[in-house]
């Protein structure tokens, strides 16, 4: 009988990392994440020094032992993106006081009118505090401003 690689469960790793099992299964099959694949059952076995190395990596964006509802989108309330490094689209429609939306805001940034980036491995759309200011001039609408919103623009 073939001796058979032992190694973490896409489960275990998916609340390892705060995402969901199909995002851990698209980064083991991206190459991100390694370890065995069966070749029959297609049942995945992750090495643990790949998500050390992914948690590394990511900066701390995936929360390491922490359980959350497993869902295939991220949500800005639970994960915080660290510091400087933008402000997502929930904070951005919650700034500019629920008069434009997330998705509205998501298609300003997907248009350019919104400046930022996104995050290599999560691809959070991460805006840039002074685009938002712009905009609110633009549309004439006063920010709301929260404890992280204000520490970013410091």
């Amino acid at each position: 009988m073939p001796k058979v690689k032992r190694g973490l469960t896409t489960g275990g790793v998916a609340r390892m990392l705060g995402v969901s099992r199909s995002k851990v299964e698209r980064l083991f099959d991206q190459g991100v994440l390694t370890g065995w694949k069966h070749p029959i059952v297609g049942w995945r076995s992750i090495d643990r020094e790949s998500v050390e190395a992914l948690t590394k990596k990511s900066k701390g964006w995936f929360r390491r032992g922490r359980l959350r509802k497993t869902t295939s989108r991220p949500s800005s309330e639970n994960e915080i993106p660290p510091p400087n490094q933008g402000l997502t689209t929930r904070e951005v429609a919650k700034m500019l006081g629920g008069v434009i939306s997330q998705s509205t805001v998501i298609r300003y940034f997907d248009k350019g009118v919104l400046k930022g980036g996104r995050h290599t491995v999560v691809g959070w759309r991460l805006i840039d505090p002074k685009s938002v200011d712009a905009l609110a001039k633009k549309l004439g609408i006063k920010l709301v401003l929260n404890k992280r919103s204000v520490d970013e623009r410091k």
